[in-house]
């Protein structure tokens, strides 16, 4: 692997972890937001048992071999795509949510019907476009989030003790099966045959934790969107930037996930799969389906 795929597969590492409810700020204060400082140690443990378990499963992936026997490995395909589904469905409500924070209120969910669309029309486009997406949305996350915590400072909420260090790190953990859960297929399908991946992960996993460490620092409380409340508290024009950055990355994993379904519903990239999976998605996030992920 040349230095550019290996500066793009860290991308699509990175991509797997920075969606909405990391970058939000949501999963970051519910597991690592109660214990002071510990909990960017808690978080560093969290992201190497999951980048580790994606780099496993991508060497698996270049040598050919199958995670688990025949009969499992089915099993476990469709409980994936049952997640990947709700991951998809809880992206798409999230448009809206974005939009709330903005003030831009409707009584229809227009924002998560017009997400919709667009990763339904980026469908038509096949693989090509998801890369593109995960190239440019998933650094323009990293480096807001880092600027902005180095430019603003820190958020004195974060110094409260409401859990005990041992919960933070089973919190961690269990976000930890989450992420590799989320974005397994995403990483298996760029790092099918590619080499020397070694150090694209350890580069994401620096990029995350610097991520994670900004964001953390920058909010400490657990309310909806705090990254995107506190962004818009000190500059409107920022906020709007964050939230375009945020609504650029829903597209690109959100792409993502779709293109998965589709593929493991038609056995190839199929278009019109893709379409179908896209709407019904958006059916369900009108349903509360996207309440499961949250559960999750």
């Amino acid at each position: 692997m040349n230095k550019g795929a290996s500066f793009g597969f860290c991308w699509v590492i990175s991509g797997c972890f920075l969606g909405v409810g990391f970058v939000s700020g949501v999963e970051l204060n519910k597991f690592f937001g109660g214990c002071g400082n510990f909990g960017f140690v808690a978080l560093a443990i969290s992201l190497f048992v999951a980048i580790l378990t994606l780099y496993r499963l991508a060497v698996l992936t270049m040598d050919g071999k199958a995670l688990f026997p025949n009969k499992l490995n089915k099993a476990f395909i469709f409980i994936r795509a049952l997640f990947m589904l709700s991951l998809l469905t809880y992206s798409i409500s999230s448009a809206q949510e974005i939009l709330d924070c903005l003030g831009v209120e409707f009584k229809f969910p227009w924002g998560s019907l017009l997400l919709t669309v667009t990763i339904a029309l980026l469908s038509l486009a096949k693989g090509q476009s998801i890369t593109r997406v995960f190239s440019i949305g998933v650094p323009l996350i990293a480096l807001f989030c880092i600027g902005y915590r180095i430019i603003s400072g820190t958020n004195s909420v974060i110094d409260n003790n409401s859990q005990s260090p041992f919960e933070s790190i089973i919190g961690g953990l269990i976000l930890s099966a989450y992420n590799v859960l989320a974005g397994m297929d995403a990483v298996t399908r760029a790092a099918s045959g590619n080499t020397k991946i070694g150090t694209s992960a350890m580069l994401a996993g620096a990029v995350l934790w610097l991520s994670g460490w900004a964001i953390l620092s920058s909010t400490g409380n657990s309310d909806s969107m705090p990254m995107l409340h506190r962004v818009i508290t000190d500059s409107r024009a920022l906020g709007m930037v964050f939230a375009g950055i945020m609504l650029l990355s829903l597209v690109g994993t959100g792409l993502s996930w779709t293109v998965g379904l589709g593929e493991w519903l038609s056995n190839k990239n199929d278009t019109l799969t893709s379409i179908v999976v896209c709407a019904f998605a958006f059916v369900l996030s009108l349903l509360g389906f996207d309440n499961i992920t949250d559960f999750i």
